[in-house]
């Protein structure tokens, strides 16, 4: 993969891909973070509901990590991204523990649907220059921020000890804020291509759109009774959300 281009001889120098990346999802971003999926993860329909939508969420994004991590691995050692990806970028293990934690059955790592199509596009980037991987990376360390707040209130509600349950949603502690700006400083060194960076840019787009997808798919496969329409909670909240 060339990953050595950048823009053309004589062109106007490009901005910061992080800054590419924030402000070409905002849409998408806005509209993941504004599922009301969340709002039962914070207790709108009772811990019992609560308990379920983050052991049904934790067990669709085992599946997706399964995916997605190995072809990262395969990304960072082709293409040049040793700069970037680093071993506490793997999250595979922390989310296993917490589904353990979470007593994740059987049928709760079946794929739902959306699951199900967010594994085959990640694949099939993975096959391609993985450019749009890049985007997707991009997607799930920037929800680390995020994960800081939503565990501390998942810890609250469900009443789990330590890190046991949320080491998947918060990976890095206190190293959330300097983890997360070496990342960005990492991916703004990178020399790609005009096509290589539209490439990313696209993939973080439907990494956003599919994970909202996933969130009303895990919604639908809930047993626990939802009553009515689901309050909407943004998150992060804004202290956290600047990091980005």
């Amino acid at each position: 993969m060339n990953f050595l281009s950048r823009s053309k001889p004589g062109a106007e120098p490009l901005p910061p891909l992080s800054a590419e990346l924030k402000s070409g999802t905002q849409k998408q971003h806005d509209e993941a973070e504004g599922h009301g999926l969340h709002a039962v993860l914070f207790g709108s329909q009772g811990v019992a509901a609560a308990r379920e939508a983050y052991a049904r969420l934790l067990g669709q994004h085992l599946l997706i990590q399964e995916s997605f991590e190995p072809l990262l691995r395969k990304a960072a050692g082709a293409s040049g991204w040793g700069r970037v990806v680093r071993e506490h970028h793997y999250h595979l293990a922390g989310l296993r523990d917490d589904c353990a934690v979470m007593g994740v059955t059987v049928d709760m790592l079946q794929p739902l649907p959306a699951t199900a199509r967010f594994i085959e596009r990640i694949e099939t980037l993975g096959r391609d220059d993985a450019s749009g991987l890049l985007g997707v990376f991009y997607v799930f360390e920037g929800s680390t921020n995020g994960g800081t707040i939503i565990a501390m209130r998942v810890r609250e509600l469900l009443s789990l000890h330590g890190e046991g349950g949320t080491r998947f949603i918060n990976p890095h502690g206190q190293q959330v804020r300097p983890r997360w700006m070496e990342w960005k400083q990492g991916v703004d060194g990178l020399e790609l291509t005009v096509e290589q960076r539209a490439a990313a840019i696209a993939g973080a787009q439907e990494a956003f759109t599919l994970s909202h997808a996933v969130l009303g798919d895990v919604a639908g496969a809930m047993t626990s009774a939802i009553g009515g329409k689901p309050q909407v909670v943004v998150l992060p909240i804004k202290a956290a959300k600047q990091t980005n």
